[in-house]
């Protein structure tokens, strides 16, 4: 079926008005729409080229403002003496940079000229050694101190918390300490002198007594050779135990004494240096923790300067605690000594002399005793040998009650090594250091192992491995 077409509204008005001019709608519109389309292009062209135009127009204005400005600044830099604008990023390239080769050139110059590198650090040592000194006092005290500011002052006086009391905390520690000095040099140290002299004779009647013995012992076994054994121990007499020997280096030592007198006096303004360098660090400490810790979220991120705080406080805690205990128990053992040899009746005028020996070889863990008791040992043999037999027994109990009761008492598990690992670091410490290294290899080793776990947990934490702590086994 055919449909009729429907007009619209649009479509009426349009015949309408073409049957009002007069002409036919179909045809007029077909002639019209190919003139209005040519028209529309020829508009729409020269639209296109009037913005074309206009565009290239602002384009050239902006060129030649760019060139002018560009201009300018080359005058300006060429005015300036060429300086170049600054780069933040390769600024901090150049510095890094600069930094590396600065490090590696000190490095390279320090080992091709290890000599002057040593020189060079003993002078720097040797300037800053009574601040250095000054530190560790102050260091070792800081407990003392940090003790009577709040025990003392501050519960039994109940004072306030503030410069007063903290100051009269470092005045009654350094009270203390002066006090122990001025008793030291003023009766033990004459006391040790005279039981020097005394022993003195002693030992060069037990020397003779020895040598004699082992001349018998080669009339007796004529098959056997003591040739070597009796020369060591003429050299060894005639070396150390010789009155002209010692006569001869005393007339040598006195030039040298002379000429190092300045250094003496040197040494004498130095401990003045050193000990009152500790009184600033200890009335300053609270600026200087301050100081450090602000430098150490300036230079780490926060997290690793949380934990670098946190290293570097515990082992701190791990020195004091251990110098400090250690201290305190070898003067109480060396006290205990003294009174147990009067009990016991050892010869008088060596009591001082081997309780003071005692007391600071107890200082050495483990090996201190054995090296105290046997000293002591000896000195008494020559003069009796049952007194130096009731005197082993008597060392070996106070030591046990040294290990068992009045160290755990004052030291506690403060270094949380094992036996065998403070035996280790007391043997090496003594290999490298000397007597020192003795007594500071096991905190040393203390620390150097707790850094280690620190990082060896920071590694399984990063692994996200979950490990028992009793077997080291994965759990699962």
């Amino acid at each position: 079926m055919n449909e009729k077409p429907v007009l619209t509204d649009t479509t009426e008005e349009m015949i309408i008005d073409a049957a009002g001019r007069g002409a036919d709608p179909a045809g007029e519109t077909a002639a019209d729409r190919t003139k209005a389309a040519s028209a529309d292009r020829a508009k729409t062209a020269a639209d296109r080229a009037k913005d074309a135009a206009a565009e290239a127009a602002a384009a050239a204005a902006a060129a030649a403002v760019t060139a002018a400005g560009a201009a300018e600044e080359a005058a300006a830099a060429a005015e300036s003496g060429n300086r170049f604008r600054s780069n933040q990023r390769y600024f901090t390239i150049s510095i890094y940079a600069l930094v590396v080769v600065l490090i590696g050139s000190l490095i390279i110059r320090a080992v091709f000229m290890w000599a002057a590198t040593i020189d060079a650090i003993r002078g720097v040592l040797a300037i800053l050694s009574p601040f250095i000194i000054g530190s560790m006092l102050a260091f070792v005290l800081h407990p003392l101190v940090k003790w009577q500011d709040e025990r003392l002052f501050g519960k039994l006086f109940h004072m306030k918390k503030g410069g007063l009391r903290y100051s009269l905390a470092v005045a009654l520690t350094y009270a203390v300490i002066v006090g122990l000095v001025v008793i030291f040099f003023a009766f033990l140290v004459p006391n040790i002198i005279e039981s020097s002299k005394e022993l003195w004779p002693r030992l060069q009647a037990a020397y003779a007594s020895v040598l004699e013995y082992f001349n018998t012992l080669e009339e007796r076994y004529p098959d056997i050779d003591f040739t070597f054994l009796n020369n060591m121990l003429e050299r060894i007499g005639d070396e150390y135990l010789s009155f002209d020997k010692i006569r001869e280096a005393a007339m040598n030592a006195l030039p040298v004494i002379f000429s190092t007198s300045t250094k003496v006096i040197r040494a004498i303004v130095n401990l003045f240096i050193a000990v009152v360098a500790s009184v600033y660090l200890l009335y300053d400490s609270g600026i200087a923790a301050r100081g450090m810790r602000r430098l150490t979220y300036a230079l780490f991120p926060k997290k690793t300067g949380y934990h670098t705080i946190h290293t570097v406080k515990h082992c701190g805690r791990l020195f004091q605690g251990f110098v400090s205990g250690k201290a305190v128990d070898s003067l109480i053992i060396g006290v205990l000594c003294f009174i147990l040899m009067t009990i016991l009746r050892m010869p008088a005028q060596y009591n001082v002399l081997i309780s003071v020996i005692v007391g600071v070889t107890n200082m050495i863990p483990y090996f201190g005793p054995y090296i105290g008791g046997g000293i002591g040992a000896l000195i008494l043999l020559m003069i009796s040998p049952p007194k130096a037999l009731i005197f082993l027994i008597m060392i070996v109990a106070l030591q046990q009650f040294d290990g068992l009761i009045l160290g755990p008492k004052i030291l506690g598990d403060s270094l949380g090594l094992r036996p065998v690992m403070i035996l280790f670091s007391v043997s090496i410490g003594g290999a490298l250091w000397g007597v020192a290294g003795m007594f500071l290899g096991a905190p040393v080793f203390a620390s150097v192992l707790y850094c280690i776990e620190q990082f060896v947990d920071y590694r399984l934490r990063h692994k996200h491995l979950d490990l028992d702590p009793e077997t080291g086994r994965l759990q699962k």
